[in-house]
C-alpha cells in the first residue's frame, strides 16, 4: 500500500540582543504586507513587490506568491525560479529518423525553454507563522535559511517595517518557559502525518487487538498539529480542497510501504 507523509518543521524566532523588535513575527509580516509599494499598491496586493533576489545566485528569484492573513496567523508559500532559464528534459519517445538501436541504448537529453509567459519553478515551500512560532513545509531548494533570508528582506528591505539592524533568525530549539517540563536532549521536532486523502472515514476493525502507547503531556506538538490543521483549512479556503490536495501532493514525496 502506498502512503504519503508530510513533514512539518518547527522553528522559533530568536530574539537575543535586540535582533528583532517587540512585535510578534506574524504581526510584523502582516504589517509588511499592507505597506505601500512604489506604485501605491500594498505589497500584499502586487506580487512584483514581493520578488526578491537570492544571495549568491544573481539569476534566481524568490517570491511569496500566495498568502493569507487572519487575526492570529500568516500563511504563505515561497517559490524559487530563475527567469529565462532552460529546463533539462528527457525524451522517452523515439524521434524522427532515429534508429531503433539508438532508441534502445539511451534516452535523449535536451534543454527546453518554458512556454511563453511562464517560468520553470525550481522549488516551492509553505510556512505558517503564529506569533514567534513558524511551521515550515520545506523543499530541498528552500530550507529554513532561505525562509530567514526572504523574511528579512521582506520586513527590512522591502517594507521597512523593521529597523536596518534587525533581521530574522529561526531556531529549532523549543522555548522551555512555554513548554515546561524537562526536555532532556530534545532540541527540535519534525511532525509527519498521513495526507488527509489517505485518512479513512470508517473506524478500525474493533475485533482486532491494538496496542497504543500514549504519553500525556502538553507540548508544542499539540500546537504543531493545530498549526497544520489551520494551514490546511486556509489552503482549502484559498484554492479549494482539490487544488489544496495538489499543493500538498507536490510538497510531500510519495513513498511506498508502511510509514
Amino acid at each position: 500500500m502506498s502512503t504519503k507523509r508530510c513533514k512539518i518543521h518547527y522553528r522559533r524566532l530568536r530574539r537575543e540582543q535586540g535582533m528583532f523588535p517587540a512585535d510578534p513575527l506574524s504581526a510584523a509580516i502582516a504589517r509588511a504586507l499592507i505597506q505601500r509599494g512604489p506604485d501605491g499598491r500594498a505589497i500584499g496586493e502586487n506580487v512584483n513587490h514581493r520578488l526578491a533576489g537570492v544571495p549568491g545566485n544573481e539569476d534566481a528569484r524568490r517570491v511569496v506568491n500566495d498568502h493569507h492573513v487572519d487575526d492570529v496567523s500568516v500563511f504563505g508559500d515561497l517559490c524559487l525560479f530563475s527567469p529565462g532559464k532552460m529546463q533539462a528534459i528527457l525524451a522517452t519517445a523515439a524521434r524522427e529518423h532515429q534508429s531503433l538501436e539508438d532508441v534502445m541504448r539511451a534516452f535523449s537529453v535536451a534543454e527546453q525553454a518554458a512556454p511563453q509567459g511562464t517560468e520553470y519553478l525550481h522549488g516551492m515551500a509553505y510556512w505558517l507563522a503564529i506569533g514567534d512560532h513558524v511551521y515550515h513545509i520545506a523543499h530541498s531548494s528552500l530550507p529554513s535559511k532561505a525562509l530567514e533570508e526572504y523574511l528579512t528582506w521582506l520586513l527590512r528591505d522591502c517594507a521597512g517595517s523593521i529597523a536596518p539592524d534587525h533581521f530574522v533568525e529561526l531556531v529549532s530549539e523549543f522555548d522551555r518557559s512555554q513548554i515546561g517540563g524537562d526536555l532532556g536532549d530534545v532540541k527540535s521536532i519534525e511532525v509527519g502525518g498521513l495526507i488527509p486523502e489517505t485518512v479513512r472515514d470508517t473506524p478500525p476493525d474493533e475485533g482486532r487487538d491494538r496496542v497504543v502507547d500514549v504519553e500525556e503531556r502538553e507540548t508544542i506538538g499539540d500546537r504543531l498539529m493545530r498549526g497544520f490543521s489551520a494551514a490546511r483549512r486556509i489552503l482549502d479556503d484559498m484554492v479549494g480542497p482539490v487544488e489544496a490536495q495538489k499543493i500538498i501532493d507536490v510538497a510531500c514525496p510519495l513513498k511506498s510501504g508502511p510509514p
